[in-house]
């Protein structure tokens, strides 16, 4: 059985975060009843509807009408979770906001998906990914002359995660409390995963500005891209000195790097001699010969229909093939979560319209009397180990800290390598570290052993993400002995085992293995594509492919993270529904697919050519010069599309009210240039900030994109501190500075991020927590089995 069977959803959401919030709980049992309007969701015209939608019930029920309004509130009033998308007080008016629908059904987690949040400035803003963008600074100019169109939606897909993880976080803690809340995130918030760094350097004291750093200096050809003879591209990732030592003896040019380093080449130099040697074979000899070292990162560019076709995604059973009605058999993105004892078991197509308006019944359970006072975060007294490093994993931890749990991470006594990442030690760690508790601890000694065993008998869940090779005494059943109901979540690049298991990966290489930087690409073939060009040509196309590839939303590391925190919080979810812990498993690979599932889909007669430019999908969907400055604007129904055209009109005179395409409802089919071009002539009329004064109060969105980086929003909007998307902390090293906020709020259990902490800064502490007493912790600490700072 399901992980979540039994469990009621009612889904009223449009849009990516919707879809695969819903997708994910479907898959995992529950059922999922979607209110759609007469004339059917919009992504119905999507072929990813398939896939979105597999396993799903549909109601048709207007809701502006009284009788549709009647059957969705009555729907809503024995649910266990409503998910809805509408902007903020369009729920009141109906009846369905999470106040009024608490009073009928108090056991109701009502979970709420906006653009930028409930109040504010922009909360009347349509939140579309690219609006959201533009608006945060996502799209923010390259090289000084103009905004570049971010085609992944990462802030959608993120969203999703948190709003995952505040649901199951909520119905985890309606046992303690009583009674459901309301959950909330948005697509702004849901950028926040994928700023790094960058938001903390204009923070820190001046006193910082070149102290001694201690971390690795990484060369040009640590993570490169290349190109081979007959037309493929490579990505590469080996930032750790044994993993370019390989990548180079497998190119045979370590002494020709090692002497170029010694008389000090220049970096393009370097760069140039890598290139020109993988330009002397095929991408199939260079495979034969990467492959042949457990040591290199390296990845060929696929689509994502190309991923599905991943030796590890179709080892690992993350490819279904499932018959559809409308489409015929398809291949598709398996679950998300891969769970041992409750496995997910999607097996069913995605529903005809209305196919459930008569049958579709929610019954109502009356909620459990209250035994505890709200008020902690819903997963506090909930102990997470951490056994891993870097972004990719460890940052999912960081997000259910945010949600109250204690999270004790291990680390040696150098430290988790990603602490020395940047040009100050500490300093790119901060993130993934936030809210977490350190522990020195070598548990390669029999000493160690012992306190990671006593570690694991005190915890409710492990996470783990280093290679299967290197992980005998963290693996799950080295340490199950001492904690049967564990949960325990191995979070690696491709798997546990299987043929690339023990192969090393980082951001870069899972993007382009899941099919996320070809999809930015708007490339219809990458692996498949065997067409030869010159070594210049090859050097050309490397520079528009940086230029055009989506940054700050393409790294594969935040995409898996923000699953690794969903994964592990269905699975403590999981246990209190069935008594039992058990053992988990995401991928970097298979979330990276997911984040670009809407084109992960494979069928007969499969439409791959790229639907989307530089500049949007579509004229529609698109971003426009104005007479200052850059607007970007999306009209994706025929409402939208109508007040877009009076407003036009009565500005400048021209009427395009006939010219609109054939289909409105996704903004990316039948349009034509010429419809582009006109549009671009009316918006070059006025500037980017007067046409958003326009169109926004209209219900159009049309937003001026922002100059400045997201970074510096985040830390100097005042939205971002008034919706209390940001917290203040202080560090040990770097005193008291602004962090992203949790992705997720909770109204009856709030939580707030904390600081990061610094190497072995709670050695001691949790040693005494565990039993030690200060003369076993000094002998310890004497025999190098643990450590802390002085």
């Amino acid at each position: 059985m399901s992980g979540l069977a039994g469990l009621q959803v009612v889904d009223f959401s449009t849009g990516f975060a919707g879809v695969i919030a819903s997708m994910v709980l479907a898959d995992h049992g529950a059922t999922v009843v979607r209110i759609e309007p007469p004339a059917g969701d919009p992504d119905r015209e999507l072929p990813a509807w398939a896939q979105w939608r597999r396993g799903q019930q549909s109601v048709v029920a207007d809701l502006a009408t009284a009788e549709g309004r009647q059957r969705a509130r009555a729907l809503a009033e024995g649910a266990d979770v409503l998910l809805e998308s509408w902007l903020p007080g369009e729920a009141e008016p109906l009846g369905l906001d999470a106040a009024s629908l608490s009073v009928a059904n108090p056991g109701l987690v009502h979970c709420s998906i906006t653009g930028f949040g409930p109040t504010g400035p922009f909360a009347g803003i349509l939140g579309y990914d690219a609006v959201v963008s533009a608006k945060a600074g996502v799209m923010n100019y390259q090289d000084g002359d103009r905004p570049r169109f971010p085609a992944v939606r990462g802030a959608s897909f993120a969203a999703a995660q948190g709003a995952l993880q505040g649901i199951f976080a909520a119905l985890y803690v309606r046992d303690r409390i009583g009674r459901g809340q309301h959950v909330e995130t948005s697509l702004l918030q849901g950028l926040t995963p994928y700023d790094l760094y960058d938001w903390l350097g204009p923070q820190l004291p001046a006193s910082f500005a070149g102290r001694p750093y201690s971390g690795a200096n990484y060369s040009v050809i640590h993570g490169m891209n290349g190109f081979t003879k007959d037309g493929c591209f490579l990505e590469f990732s080996n930032y750790m000195p044994h993993l370019l030592a390989a990548f180079l003896e497998a190119l045979e040019l370590t002494e020709a790097h090692a002497e170029a380093v010694g008389r000090g080449a220049a970096p393009e130099e370097l760069r140039e001699m890598v290139l020109r040697r993988l330009y002397e074979r095929t991408l199939d000899e260079w495979m034969e010969t990467f492959l042949r070292s457990d040591d290199i990162g390296f990845e060929p560019y696929r689509t994502p229909v190309e991923a599905l076709d991943h030796p590890q995604m179709v080892y690992n059973g993350d490819v279904l093939q499932l018959d559809d009605p409308v489409l015929g058999p398809t291949r598709q993105l398996g679950p998300l979560v891969r769970m041992s004892l409750t496995p997910a078991q999607p097996t069913l197509a995605a529903p005809r319209l209305g196919q459930h308006t008569v049958s579709a019944f929610v019954p109502w359970t009356p909620p459990a009397p209250p035994s505890e006072p709200a008020g902690a975060g819903p997963l506090a007294g909930v102990t997470i180990l951490e056994l891993a490093w870097f972004y990719a994993a460890p940052f999912g931890v960081a997000m259910l800290a945010d949600l109250g749990a204690r999270v004790i991470k291990v680390e040696d006594a150098r430290g988790d390598p990603h602490r020395h990442q940047g040009m100050i030690d500490e300093y790119a760690g901060v993130k993934a570290l936030a809210g977490k508790e350190s522990v020195v601890l070598d548990y390669r000694l029999p000493e160690g052993q012992e306190v990671l065993h006593r570690l694991v008998a005190k915890s409710d869940m492990v996470m783990r993400n280093y290679r299967p090779q290197s992980a005998q005494a963290t693996s799950d059943e080295a340490l199950r002995p001492f904690n049967p109901d564990l949960v325990y979540l191995y979070a690696g690049a491709y798997g546990s085992d299987g043929p690339y298991a023990t192969r090393p990966a980082f951001a870069g290489t899972m993007a382009i293995a899941g099919g996320v930087r070809a999809f930015q690409l708007g490339w219809d073939a990458a692996i498949g594509r065997r067409v030869p060009f010159t070594f210049e040509e090859g050097l050309e196309r490397l520079g528009q492919m940086r230029y055009d590839g989506g940054a700050l939303l393409g790294g594969g590391d935040p995409t898996a993270a923000v699953c690794v925190g969903t994964a592990m919080a269905l699975g403590l979810l999981v246990r209190q529904r069935t008594g039992h812990g058990q053992h988990l498993e995401t991928s970097m690979l298979c979330s990276n697919a997911y984040l670009v599932s809407e084109a992960c889909l494979d069928f007969e007669g499969r439409d791959g050519r790229p639907h989307h430019d530089a500049d949007g999908a579509g004229p529609l969907y698109r971003l426009y010069p104005t007479s200052r400055g850059w607007v970007f604007l999306a009209v994706t129904t025929p409402a939208e599309w109508e007040a877009f055209c009076r407003v036009a009109r009565e500005v400048t005179g021209v009427d395009l009210a006939g010219d609109a395409p054939a289909s409105v409802s996704t903004g990316r089919q039948g349009e034509t240039e010429a419809l582009a071009e006109a549009i671009s002539e009316i918006l070059g009329a006025r500037t980017a900030a007067e046409w958003e004064g326009l169109f926004v109060p209209e219900g159009v969105a049309c937003v001026e994109v922002a100059r400045r980086s997201f970074s510096a929003f985040t830390v100097t909007d005042p939205l971002m501190t008034e919706a209390g998307f940001v917290d203040e902390v202080d560090h040990p090293l770097f005193g008291r500075h602004r962090r992203h906020g949790p992705v997720v709020r909770l109204s009856a259990t709030p939580a707030k991020g904390g600081p990061a902490s610094t190497i072995g800064q709670h050695t001691r502490a949790v040693l005494a927590e565990l039993g030690y007493t200060d003369d076993e912790i000094t002998e310890l600490r004497a025999k190098g089995v643990v450590d802390w700072p002085d």
